[in-house]
């Protein structure tokens, strides 16, 4: 109707939406009365330091598709707020071998790096480096570092089956 993709974002839009739910403790315990605001109870209280809350891929990842998004989540508000004609702000991630690719913040406290094609049977070494401030003012005492490895080539079948003869071999000249 109208033109419109049989595709949806509304999955995407929700998986948005519960990352910072998530990173903020999850949702309401099964039961809590409708109305009153429920407190997780395993929620962390905020540290004094600015700290990476979660990463994706997480930490030694194997078996990482070709072209991940990698995720930083902080627990606490990093880039400001900016408008449509203001200059991007720096990549808090820093990689080895680089990625290739664009990032961008996705709410002051999620950066979203979109990866190009990466290299396969490859273990990539990230890192957010010490003395990344935060809108407060708090920093990030010690480097945040992680790697992944993407997907490594593998025999996924092999033809034909079982001993077979071999029929109308040359033989080797004399």
């Amino acid at each position: 109707m109208f033109g419109l993709p049989r595709r949806t974002l509304a999955p995407r839009a929700l998986a948005l939406l519960a990352v910072p739910c998530l990173l903020a403790g999850g949702l309401a315990p099964h039961g809590a009365q409708p109305g009153l605001a429920a407190q997780p109870a395993h929620l962390a209280a905020l540290s004094p330091t600015l700290s990476v809350r979660a990463v994706s891929p997480g930490p030694e990842a194997t078996d990482v598709i070709t072209s991940p998004t990698v995720l930083v989540a902080f627990d606490r508000p990093v880039a400001p707020l900016v408008g449509v004609e203001q200059a991007r702000l720096p990549s808090p991630v820093v990689s080895d071998p680089p990625l290739s690719g664009h990032g961008q913040w996705v709410t002051s406290a999620i950066y979203r790096y979109q990866s190009g094609v990466l290299h396969a049977a490859t273990t990539y070494h990230l890192r957010v480096a010490a003395g990344l401030r935060a809108i407060d003012g708090t920093r990030l005492q010690q480097d945040f570092s992680w790697s992944f490895s993407t997907l490594r080539p593998a025999v996924l079948n092999v033809s034909p089956h079982g001993p077979r003869r071999r029929r109308g071999c040359l033989h080797p000249a004399r």
